[in-house]
């Protein structure tokens, strides 16, 4: 991902790295991968099954119901 601001001059500002994530009202930030989604992070954390594998499905349908924030640190120089 990359940002550019017009203007005064031209800035470029790469989105890539780490990025992180939590569940509305949480407080702890878990890693994140962007570009992705939430099941794939919570998988990646160990929070939650496979939902395509047996019936994890129904186990996971709350993932969907949430708010989630994504968030990454840089500087604008």
């Amino acid at each position: 991902m990359m940002f550019q601001r017009e203007g005064f001059g031209k800035m470029k500002k790469t989105l890539n790295g780490k990025w992180q994530f939590r569940k509305v009202g949480d407080k702890l930030y878990k890693e994140a991968t962007v570009p992705g989604c939430n099941y794939l992070d919570l998988m990646a954390n160990g929070d939650i099954p496979d939902p395509f594998i047996g019936l994890n499905e129904k186990d996971v349908y709350w993932v969907g119901e949430t708010n989630w924030e994504y968030k990454k640190t840089f500087e604008i120089t």
